[in-house]
């Protein structure tokens, strides 16, 4: 019994040697580690007044343009409507006194005075559409809603944050190169991607889109495969989401021989 122990206990500490040369094994195959990023775009208000029709949640996907809230803009409608009344008269009154300066019957100084007044009157129609216009929150790229800051009844103001998107279809694996592999790479490059689940590697394709001119030192949550080297240059590499990976998760990269 004590010897069939003594083999029992032999094959579980040959069984772990091997497990744990092969985890060093797969762990040595890569040849940076870095994390997901993506372009993040912040929206802010552009005029002051309550949020309303402002029902989008994180998480939400939405297309370039969708409008997705407005801000009350009843103020500027009715200034508007006032406006195109004071237009409507006005342009009465710069054609009744072209009629007379044309019959000879009225100065050239009140014929210009009232073009000046009309010309002043569009620009300030100009002006309360572009005001009317940005009071419509819509997003400027395709993405997902990352973060919500804002909420229905809520008074904005100029520059009030109302919410964060991001393009996750394709994301940016930002890794770090030691010295000697830094020579391996250009811009253009593919390089496989792994990124952990928990069940084993997923592998994905990628492309070398920007690198790094200066070392920098290595940052604490990376590691590199050579833990000597204290200096490593940045590198940025596309890849394209599946929907599994997500932005500040870690991905590995094995550069292609």
């Amino acid at each position: 019994m004590g010897n069939r122990t003594q083999k029992l206990l032999f094959g579980i500490f040959v069984i772990a040697i091997m497990l744990g040369l092969s985890a060093c094994e797969k762990k040595q195959e890569f040849d940076a580690m870095g994390i997901f990023e993506s372009d993040e775009v912040l929206i802010a208000a552009e005029i002051s007044g309550r949020i309303l029709d402002f029902d989008i949640k994180e998480g939400d996907l939405v297309q370039k343009g969708a409008l997705l809230g407005r801000i009350d803009s009843v103020q500027l409608e009715l200034k508007k409507a006032k406006l195109g009344v004071e237009l409507q008269n006005a342009l009465i009154e710069q054609k009744r006194l072209e009629r007379l300066y044309k019959a000879n019957a009225g100065t050239k100084q009140n014929l210009d005075n009232a073009n000046f007044r009309l010309e002043g009157l569009h620009k300030e129609q100009d002006i309360l559409d572009d005001q009317i216009q940005r009071a419509e929150i819509r997003t400027p790229i395709d993405g997902t809603i990352l973060e919500k800051y804002a909420f229905n009844g809520e008074l904005s103001s100029p520059n009030k944050a109302l919410f964060k998107i991001a393009d996750m279809k394709r994301l940016r694996l930002k890794a770090y190169l030691i010295d000697t592999d830094l020579s391996k790479v250009k811009l253009g490059d593919k390089v496989s991607i792994f990124s952990d689940y928990g069940e084993g590697y997923k592998e994905y394709e990628g492309v070398i889109s920007w690198i790094s001119s200066e070392a920098e030192f290595t940052p604490k949550t990376i590691m590199t495969k050579d833990e000597r080297k204290n200096l490593v240059y940045a590198i940025k590499i596309d890849v394209e989401n599946d929907g599994y990976l997500k932005l500040g998760s870690y991905g590995e990269i094995k550069l292609q021989r």
